[in-house]
């Protein structure tokens, strides 16, 4: 009968908790929807020019590695 109690009273308190976590979900949501909602990051557009010498500068780290590699063998 003691565990059983116990068990009860247990389950009382989640209710009580699943309340107060669904009380703040609400808050929570209200807030993100005064603020637009956005928390990810706005993403950066790169330049083509960019994207063209990141693309050279890796392919000249490639080709380093590749002659080094080359050498030691």
């Amino acid at each position: 009968m003691v565990l059983t109690q116990i068990v009860r009273e247990l389950e009382a308190q989640q209710k009580v908790l699943q309340a107060h976590l669904n009380s703040l979900d609400r808050a929570i949501t209200t807030l993100r929807g005064l603020i637009g909602g956005r928390q990810a990051r706005a993403r950066h557009v790169m330049s083509a020019a960019a994207r063209k010498r990141i693309a050279a500068a890796q392919k000249a780290r490639w080709a380093k590695w590749r002659a080094q590699r080359r050498k030691k063998k």
